[in-house]
């Protein structure tokens, strides 16, 4: 990878990928400087903000994770994965008007996003959890 970069030192997509390496090996200060790099050769790099805010999101850097969400949702607002993750950090925090909120408007902007589907389906299975103590595993053995 550093020879890919000595190569082309310019190319933000080789640090994004050296930050998503540095992570795997849970060198987590190497990776956000890597990122932090990308950011710095293409500021407006939706991906580069959600790398960092699942950074953050994996070190509990709560605030943080849904800035860079935000941030990303702004330069791409039609592709639910920012929102997305911005529901999972809402849900983290335990607000869960803005999660539901959230993965609402991720299936309302992407209809036909599987992934998007998936949040919100998972979320009302939490929900219901949270709710009324529902339990899936006992009912579908």
């Amino acid at each position: 990878m550093r020879s890919l970069i000595e190569d082309d030192p310019s190319n933000a997509e080789l640090f994004q990928l050296l930050g998503k390496l540095y992570v795997q090996e849970r060198r987590y200060e190497e990776s956000r400087d890597a990122y932090e790099h990308s950011l710095s050769l293409c500021p407006d790099n939706p991906w580069t903000h959600l790398f960092l805010g699942n950074w953050c999101f994996q070190l509990g850097k709560w605030t943080e994770a849904l800035e860079w969400f935000q941030r990303a949702a702004e330069i791409m607002p039609e592709e639910p994965i920012s929102l997305t993750c911005q529901g999972d950090v809402y849900q983290r925090i335990g607000n869960f008007d803005l999660a539901e909120r959230a993965f609402q408007e991720a299936v309302r902007i992407a209809p036909h996003d599987s992934a998007a589907k998936l949040k919100l389906a998972e979320w009302g299975e939490y929900r219901l959890e949270q709710e009324v103590g529902w339990d899936k595993s006992q009912h579908f053995q």
